[in-house]
């Protein structure tokens, strides 16, 4: 069987047929320039008219705001359910999504002890380290049988405890000695309830 090819009006390369849009109103049933020169002309196209979009939706906004309100409404079970389906997805198959919600969800309760909150704030932003060395540093600590595809039958440990560094902000001096990398290992999940707050080797 022959595979459809044609030449792109725009870089004049010939390619084949599932590389272009398709369109019924062609005769022969797809765009005359490829995906990619498509791609390209639109985004030279937005950033030139940049403004001019930005205010043409933000007048659409104001005319359909009621709509829009309405329907978001209407769908909100929908939607719901839709982010609590991704967000368990990318919990059991993003080991980067699951540590950094793991670290979210851990400042923002430490914070509540001390009747505190984050603010909306992001808390890698008040870390000295991004998400990625944070776990290329954990990796390096773990033993033989750990990986992230087992995270959960160990645990990201605090060495000297969170409850012995309280914090009321993320600014506070205490949170960086309770998050310095040095202060954080892998720690077999039963071994790290038994432990507690109390301080190895002390």
């Amino acid at each position: 069987m022959s595979i459809k090819i044609k030449k792109c009006s725009e870089c004049d390369v010939v390619k084949p047929f599932d590389e272009f849009y398709k369109d019924k109103s062609k005769k022969d049933g797809v765009r005359p320039s490829c995906k990619e020169c498509s791609k390209t002309w639109h985004q030279q196209h937005y950033q030139k008219h940049k403004e001019k979009y930005k205010q043409s939706d933000k007048q659409y906004y104001q005319n359909n705001k009621e709509k829009k309100k309405q329907y978001a409404q209407e769908h909100k079970g929908e939607r719901k359910e839709y982010l609590r389906h991704y967000r368990m997805k990318q919990y059991n198959n993003d080991p980067m999504y699951r540590l950094r919600n793991n670290v979210r969800r851990q400042v923002t309760h430490a914070l509540k002890r001390n009747n505190s909150s984050k603010h909306g704030e992001s808390v890698m932003k008040y870390l000295p380290y991004s998400i990625e060395q944070l776990k290329e540093y954990i990796e390096k600590k773990f033993e033989p049988w750990m990986s992230w595809n087992n995270y959960g039958e160990w645990h990201i440990d605090h060495i000297y405890p969170q409850s012995k560094l309280p914090y009321d902000s993320m600014g506070h001096p205490n949170f960086q000695k309770c998050w310095a990398l040095e202060n954080l290992q892998p720690l077999e999940a039963s071994e790290n309830i038994s432990k507690g707050n109390k301080i190895i080797n002390e």
